[in-house]
C-alpha cells in the first residue's frame, strides 16, 4: 500500500479499532510509514485540526521520531521554513489536546537540541519573541504563556533522555545554561507571582527541570530570582502537585553537584530555605499528609548530606563553629527519626536520616584532631539522643495490642530497618566510643529490672540486647571493654530460660559475638553457657544458639573444654530427636567435630562411634528404598553432617608429626566409603546429592591431610567409578584437591594419584558414544576439567607426560585448542590458564616440548581466531596471557609460526578481512617484543582484536569506534 495520508488516516483509525491479531500487522505498516523519508511531507495534512486525535497524535509522534533520528534528511537550508511551520502548528495547538501539545514540544526542543547553536542562536530568546513579542509575559495570551512554559520544560528534560554525541553535549548544556538569565528566568518568577494556577503549575515543573541541568546558583537565590518564589509559594498553598514540583525544583536547586562553586549563595540558600520547609513538615506531619511530610524530611536531608561539610564550618581556637542552618537540621532530623508512631505500619519517615547520620559521622571523624575533639565536643549530645531515638525506634512491635500483626512486607520492612538502625549505633559509636556502651549498658539494666518485675514487657530489653550486638565489634577496642563486656555477658546469663524465644535468640546472638573475649576470659563461659544449650531445644532459638555455639567452638575452644561433655551430650540429644531444620543441624554437627577436637581419642572415640553408626544405618535405609524427593532431601542432609563433622575435627599433631585422630576416624571412613558407593551408583544423575557425596572424602582428606594414605585407593575407587558413571564437576573439584595434595610423590602411598589423573582424562576425553567430547553441552566438565590440568601443570607438569595412550600431551593439547572455539568464557578462562601453565612450567619436560612443536601452529591460528573474530573482548586478556607464553619458551617457533599465518601468501584475509597488512606487521613485531611486559602486550592485542572487527580503541577516554568503514562496508 502507497504510504499516502489517505491511507495512513485509515489505517490508524483501523488499529485503534482492531483486535489485538489485526493490529500487529497495522503497527508493522505504521512503523514503516514513521521511517520513510515521506514522513516529513505526511505529518503536516495529518496534524489537521480537523483529523481525529489519534491521526494528530501519531503524526505528533512521528515528527519527533523524525526530528530526534532522521533530521539529516532535511537539508540545512529548509531548516527555518522548517522550524516556522512547527512554530505556526504550536500555535494552532496551543489549547490542546495536551498530549498533542506534549509531542510537538518536544519535537521543537529535540529540533533546538541537534542545531544550536551552530544553526539556531538563542532559540529560546527566538521563542519567547515569537510567543510574547512585546517581551513582556503579562502582555501575552494565557494560552500562549503556557506553550512558552511547555516548551521550556520540556527542553531540559529531553537534553536529559536524547542521545547527543559526547563532544557536543558540554556545547549544548553551556548554551542552554546561558539562555537561562536571558530568557527563562523572566518567563518563570512572572510565572510564579502573577500566573494562574495552571501557569503556576506548570512554571514549577518547568523550573524543578531546568534546576535538574543545572542554572548557577546565584542567579536563582536573589530577590528576583525563583527560590524566594518557589519558597512563598510551599508556604502559602495547600500541599498539591505545584508544592510537590516546587519542593522538588528547590531540592535539585540546593543539591546539584555544581553548587559546590557557590559556597556563600549555598548558605544563603539553607538559610531561608531549611526553616521554612522544616516548619512546613512538622505542620504536615502533624496534619497527617504522609506525603507532604516525606517530600519536605527529605528536601531537609538532601541538603545536609550534601554540604556537611560546609555547614559545619570550621573550628577556633578548639570552639566548634557550625552554621546556624546545621543546628535546625540537627534538630528537625532528630524529630524526624524519632517520629512517633511504628515503623512501617503506621509511619514511614523515621528511615529518610539515616544516610546524614552516617554522612555526618564520616565527615567529623576524617577531620584534624583539634577541629575533630571540638566537633565531638558538640555532636556528642546529639548521637546520644539518636541512640535513645534507635533503642525506642527498634522495639519490636509485639507487645502491643492496638497494633495489627505484620503483613509478610511489612514484616520484611522492618527487618531492614532495624538494619539500618544497627548500622547507625556503629556510626554512634564512631562518635560516643566507651560513652555510648556505657549508655546502652544503663538502659539494658535498666529494662532488665523491667523484665524481672513482668516478664511479658521484653521488646525493650530486647532492643537494648540488639543495639549491644550492633556495637559488638567496634567497642572491644574500647580501654575499658572488659568491665563493659563482662557486665553484658553477666545480664545475658541471668536471663531465664522460660523468656521469649526472640528475646533469647537475641541474647544468644550477643553472646555469639564475643566469642573471642570469652576466649580470653573462659570463667564468663559457665555464665552464658546454659543459656546456649537450652537453646538447641528451642526451634524457635535453635538457629541463634547454633550460630553461637559454631562462633564459640572457632574462637573460644580453651573456654569450652570444662564443657565439651555437657555440650556434645545436648547435642546429641537434639540431633537424635529431629527438631532441628537441615541447616541448623548440619552447623551443629560442625561444633560437635571442635568440640570433640578438644578432647582426648579416649574420651572423643565411644562418642563418635554412637553419632556416627545410627547414621550409616539410616543411609543405608534410605538408599534401599525407592528414589524421590523426601528421600534425596534425608541423604543429602545426612551427609552434609558427615562432611561438616570432619571439616571441624582438626588435628593436634605430637611431636612425631601424626595424628592420634587417625586411627579412630580411618576404620569409619572404610565404613562410609561402601556406602558412599552404593549411594553413587543409585543417584549418579543427580548433581546435588553427588555433591555431598564427595563433600564428605574432600573435607576428610582436608582434616586428616598424609594421614588419610591409608584410605586413598578407596577414594581413588569411588571417584572413578561415578566418574565414569556420570561426570559431575564437583568429581574434578576432588580430584583436583587430591592431586594437589598428594601428586608430588613425595609421601608413601601416593603414586596412586598417578593414575587417577590418567582414568580422569581418559573417560573426559574418550566419551563412550561422544564422537565430540569438547562441545558447548559440556561446559561444567570442562571448565572443571582444564582448571585440574592447569594445577597439575603448575605444580607438576612432569606427571602429564606419564600419560599413555590414548591420552597424552599430544591430545591434551589438541583438545584445549579445540576448547577455545567454544563461545562459553568459562572454558575460555580455564583452558587459557591450563596452556599458559603447561607452556610455561612444562616446556623443560620433553614430551612436552615436542607437543608443543608439533602442535603449536594450530594452538597460534587458535589464539589469533579468537582475538580477531570469536572471543569476547572481556575475554582476549585470557588469551593474550597464552601468547606470553608462547613468546618466553617458544620464541623462535612462535616468530615462524606468527610469519606463516599473518603475512604468508595465504594469510589475506586471516583472521579477518579488515585487517591490513601493516597492521598485522605492526602487530607480530610488538607481540614479538613485547617478551616480558605483559600489560603493553594485552593492550596490543585488544587493540589488534577490535581492528579486527572494524573497530579502534580511543587511548584518551577508553571509548570504542568505528573505523575502517569502506572494508567493513
Amino acid at each position: 500500500m502507497e504510504i499516502t495520508a489517505g491511507n495512513l488516516e485509515q489505517i490508524i483509525l483501523q488499529f485503534y479499532c482492531s483486535d489485538v491479531v489485526n493490529q500487529t500487522p497495522a503497527h508493522e505498516w505504521l512503523t514503516i510509514a514513521q521511517q520513510s523519508p515521506n514522513a516529513w511531507c505526511f505529518v503536516w495534512d495529518l496534524l489537521s485540526p480537523e483529523k481525529s486525535p489519534e491521526v494528530q497524535f501519531f503524526a505528533a509522534t512521528t515528527l519527533h521520531t523524525k526530528v530526534a533520528k532522521h533530521l539529516r534528511e532535511i537539508p540545512e537550508e529548509q531548516y527555518e521554513s522548517f522550524k516556522n511551520k512547527l512554530i505556526d502548528t504550536l500555535k494552532i495547538y496551543r489549547n490542546g489536546p495536551k498530549i498533542i501539545v506534549n509531542r510537538l514540544c518536544i519535537a521543537m526542543a529535540a529540533f533546538i537540541l541537534q542545531i544550536s547553536p551552530e544553526k539556531w542562536e538563542h532559540p529560546l530568546s527566538t521563542l519567547m519573541n515569537t510567543f510574547c513579542p512585546s517581551s513582556s509575559p503579562s502582555d501575552c495570551d494565557e494560552s500562549l504563556r503556557c506553550l512558552l512554559l511547555q516548551l521550556f520544560m520540556v527542553l531540559p528534560e529531553e537534553f536529559q533522555t536524547m542521545h547527543i554525541p559526547q563532544g557536543r553535549r558540554g556545547l549544548v548544556r553551556n548554551e542552554l545554561q546561558k539562555s537561562y538569565p536571558q530568557a527563562v528566568s523572566s518567563v518563570l518568577v512572572w510565572a510564579l507571582e502573577w500566573g494562574s494556577q495552571h501557569e503556576v503549575e506548570v512554571a514549577a515543573e518547568c523550573a524543578r527541570a531546568w534546576m535538574q541541568l543545572g542554572v548557577p546558583l546565584p542567579e536563582v537565590i536573589g530577590e528576583g530570582g525563583i527560590a524566594p518564589k518557589l519558597i512563598r509559594l510551599v508556604c502559602q498553598i495547600p500541599w498539591g502537585a505545584v508544592t510537590s514540583a516546587s519542593l522538588e525544583a528547590l531540592g535539585e536547586m540546593a543539591t546539584h553537584p555544581d553548587t559546590h562553586h557557590h559556597p556563600r549563595s549555598v548558605l544563603s540558600l539553607a538559610s531561608s530555605l531549611v526553616p521554612a520547609v522544616g516548619e512546613l513538615a512538622r505542620r504536615w506531619t502533624m496534619a497527617g499528609i504522609q506525603e507532604a511530610a516525606c517530600s519536605s524530611f527529605t528536601l531537609i536531608t538532601s541538603i545536609g548530606e550534601s554540604h556537611v561539610r560546609l555547614l559545619l564550618g570550621e573550628a577556633k581556637e578548639g570552639v566548634a563553629n557550625p552554621s546556624e542552618v546545621l543546628l535546625l537540621i540537627l534538630e528537625l532530623l532528630l524529630e524526624c527519626t524519632g517520629m512517633q508512631g511504628q515503623y512501617p505500619s503506621e509511619e514511614t519517615l523515621s528511615a529518610i536520616p539515616f544516610g546524614f547520620w552516617y554522612i555526618l559521622q564520616e565527615e567529623v571523624v576524617s577531620l584534624e584532631t583539634a577541629q575533630h575533639d571540638a566537633y565531638i565536643r558538640l555532636l556528642s549530645p546529639v548521637y546520644s539522643r539518636l541512640a535513645d531515638i534507635l533503642l525506642l525506634k527498634s522495639v519490636l512491635p509485639d507487645g502491643r495490642e492496638d497494633l495489627p500483626p505484620f503483613t509478610q512486607e511489612e514484616a520484611e520492612s522492618f527487618r531492614c530497618y532495624r538494619t539500618d538502625i544497627g548500622d547507625t549505633m556503629t556510626y554512634c559509636h564512631g562518635m560516643l566510643h566507651e560513652s555510648l556502651s556505657k549508655q546502652l549498658l544503663s538502659r539494658l539494666n535498666e529494662q532488665l529490672e523491667v523484665h524481672r518485675r513482668n516478664p511479658c514487657v521484653w521488646q525493650p530489653l530486647e532492643a537494648c540486647l540488639h543495639a549491644l550486638l550492633s556495637i559488638a565489634e567496634c567497642a572491644r577496642g574500647e580501654s575499658e571493654a572488659d568491665s563493659n563486656i563482662s557486665q553484658c555477658m553477666s545480664a545475658v546469663g541471668s536471663l531465664s530460660l522460660s523468656s521469649n524465644p526472640r528475646l533469647l535468640a537475641t541474647a544468644l546472638e550477643v553472646i555469639g559475638a564475643h566469642a573471642e573475649w570469652l576466649n580470653d576470659h573462659p570463667g564468663a563461659v559457665g555464665i552464658v553457657l546454659p543459656l546456649l544449650v537450652q537453646g538447641l531445644s528451642n526451634v524457635q532459638t535453635a538457629p541463634s544458639a547454633t550460630m553461637a555455639l559454631k562462633d564459640l567452638s572457632r574462637d573460644c575452644s580453651a573456654g569450652l573444654m570444662p564443657y565439651a561433655h555437657l555440650i556434645l551430650n545436648a547435642s546429641q540429644e537434639v540431633i537424635s530427636q529431629g527438631t532441628l531444620r537441615p541447616a541448623e543441624t548440619i552447623r551443629l554437627m560442625y561444633v560437635v567435630g571442635r568440640v570433640m577436637s578438644c578432647l582426648s581419642v579416649s574420651d572423643t572415640a565411644p562418642f563418635l562411634d554412637n553419632l556416627l553408626m545410627p547414621f550409616l544405618n539410616h543411609l543405608r535405609q534410605l538408599n534401599g528404598g525407592v528414589p524421590s524427593p523426601a528421600v534425596k532431601a534425608s541423604i543429602v542432609v545426612r551427609l552434609r553432617m558427615i562432611a561438616a563433622l570432619f571439616s571441624a575435627m582438626y588435628i593436634q599433631s605430637d611431636n612425631a608429626g601424626t595424628s592420634p585422630w587417625a586411627p579412630i576416624l580411618l576404620p569409619h571412613l572404610q565404613q562410609i566409603f561402601p556406602i558412599l558407593e552404593e549411594i553413587s551408583a543409585k543417584w549418579y544423575y543427580d548433581e546435588a546429592v553427588m555433591q555431598a557425596v564427595f563433600l564428605v572424602p574432600k573435607n576428610a582428606a582436608t582434616t586428616l591431610l598424609d594421614d588419610i594414605i591409608p584410605a586413598l585407593p578407596a577414594v581413588m575407587h569411588l571417584l572413578i567409578t561415578s566418574y565414569v558413571l556420570h561426570q559431575h564437576p564437583v568429581m574434578l573439584d576432588l580430584a583436583r584437591h587430591l592431586i594437589v595434595m598428594f601428586g608430588s610423590n613425595k609421601v608413601s602411598g601416593a603414586p596412586v594419584i598417578g593414575n587417577l589423573l590418567e582414568d580422569i582424562c581418559r573417560t573426559t576425553l574418550c566419551l563412550p558414544g561422544n564422537p565430540n567430547p569438547i562441545s558447548s553441552d559440556r561446559v561444567d566438565i570442562l571448565e572443571a576439567f582444564f582448571s585440574l590440568l592447569s594445577q597439575v601443570a603448575r605444580r607438576n607438569p612432569s606427571s602429564l607426560a606419564s600419560l599413555g595412550s590414548p591420552v597424552d600431551v599430544s591430545t591434551l593439547l589438541r583438545a584445549s585448542t579445540e576448547a577455545l572455539s567454544l563461545p562459553e568464557a568459562p572454558v575460555i578462562k580455564s583452558t587459557s590458564s591450563f596452556l599458559s601453565n603447561f607452556i610455561m612450567h612444562g616446556s623443560e619436560v620433553k614430551e612436552i616440548q615436542s607437543a608443543i612443536q608439533n602442535y603449536g601452529e594450530a594452538l597460534v591460528q587458535r589464539l589469533l581466531l579468537c582475538i580477531g573474530r570469536d572471543s569476547p573482548r572481556t575475554l582476549i586478556d585470557h588469551v593474550s596471557d597464552v601468547l606470553l607464553a608462547l613468546s618466553k619458551k617458544s620464541f623462535d617457533c612462535l616468530c615462524q609460526w606468527m610469519n606463516i599465518l599473518l603475512l604468508g601468501p595465504q594469510a589475506k584475509d586471516f583472521p579477518s578481512q579488515r585487517i591490513t597488512r601493516q597492521q598485522k606487521e605492526l602487530f607480530v613485531q610488538t607481540v614479538l617484543r613485547e617478551r616480558c611486559n605483559k600489560r603493553c602486550l594485552q593492550e596490543a592485542v585488544r587493540e589488534f582484536g577490535l581492528l579486527c572487527k572494524g573497530l579502534s580503541l580511543n587511548p584518551s577516554n577508553g571509548e570504542v569506534h568505528i573505523t575502517n568503514l569502506s572494508r567493513v562496508c
